[in-house]
């Protein structure tokens, strides 16, 4: 193995993982306070080059809290704070295991935990940060994109098997982005291939497409 060349990858909890080890400091203990689990590396045992977090976690789930532009949980995971961290996650519509449908959907209550519309506030605040580059959110707005799904495990919606190649594509190419320096993969990313793996009659009423993908200055 090239240690040289790692990257991290986890869902749900595994995100969590992945995330902290990234940088992201959720708050826990007696004290409540931020915690640093950041692997910043050794010359033997480099820090990992690049992130992925499917059905990752946002603001006020797990810990993880923002109270200002320039204080929340991802600020380390961002220039200019700290070296950079490339993140790509991943997520989608129906991405709240156990809550109602109600709440899952409530735009209303964006930060709710159990809102599938909360998980995007971890791109949002690492992408809020003035310099930040390497970030990527894939979003599956597909009415059967459920939690399962982001770790490809087979559930009962019609679209499954077309979600879990969006997933594969969406990793593999970051990796080989990231990893290997791939111009291929980087033009993948920042263009509109991954829109094209659901078909058109997966979107929601009123969506332009089943995938949406929002990129925070993805360099090479």
């Amino acid at each position: 193995m090239d240690v040289n060349r790692v990257g991290v990858a986890g869902h749900s909890n595994g995100a969590y993982t992945a995330m902290t080890v990234a940088g992201a400091q959720p708050k826990m203990g007696p004290s409540n306070t931020a915690q640093n689990f950041k692997y910043v590396g050794t010359a033997s045992r480099p820090a990992p080059l690049a992130y992925l977090a499917a059905s990752v976690q946002g603001e006020n789930d797990h810990g993880f809290f923002r109270t200002s532009a320039s204080s929340h949980s991802w600020v380390s995971v961002v220039s200019p704070n700290a070296e950079e961290r490339p993140v790509m996650t991943i997520t989608g519509y129906d991405d709240c295991p156990g809550a109602t449908a109600a709440v899952c959907h409530d735009a209303t209550d964006p930060l709710d935990p159990e809102s599938s519309l909360n998980r995007v506030t971890a791109f949002e605040n690492m992408q809020a940060v003035s310099g930040a580059d390497d970030k990527i959110q894939v979003w599956v707005d597909v009415a059967d994109a459920e939690h399962p799904d982001f770790n490809l495990k087979t559930d009962t919606g019609t679209y499954d098997a077309q979600i879990f190649d969006v997933v594969e594509a969406a990793g593999k190419a970051w990796f080989d982005a990231i990893l290997n320096s791939n111009a291929g993969a980087f033009t993948y990313l920042r263009s509109d291939k991954l829109k094209t793996l659901m078909p058109a009659g997966a979107k929601l009423p009123g969506d332009s497409s089943a995938v949406d993908i929002c990129r925070a200055n993805l360099v090479q």
